[in-house]
């Protein structure tokens, strides 16, 4: 009996050592070369389960200044994501079409 506690023992010590939390991390994205500075950005991060779906697993927006707009996404989970980008030049939180269905606004 005293064998059969010591294994046990042992192989709950060694299963819960090697136990680790993920590490959340942050992302940070940079768009360059946006075509003007009106509006704003939309920038959304997807995860497999998201992309083209619905909203991303976290969304920012961020007003444009100079050429370029950096973005940090806080706490991401590891994993694959894909990035949205869209630039709202008239700030109204949706992108506008073409009377024949195509996009106003610059996305990526």
């Amino acid at each position: 009996m005293k064998t059969f506690t010591l294994i046990i023992a042992f192989i709950l010590s060694t299963t819960l050592s090697f136990a680790q939390t993920e590490k959340k991390l942050d992302v940070t994205v940079t768009v360059e070369n946006i075509k003007n500075n009106r509006g704003s950005l939309s920038i959304a991060l997807h995860s497999e389960s998201t992309f083209m779906k619905s909203g991303g697993v976290q969304n920012v927006s961020s007003k444009i200044t100079g050429d370029k707009v950096t973005v940090t996404f806080k706490d991401v989970a590891p994993g694959n994501y894909a990035i949205m980008v869209l630039h709202d030049e008239n700030d109204n939180q949706q992108m506008d079409y073409e009377p024949n269905g195509m996009p106003l606004e610059s996305y990526g």
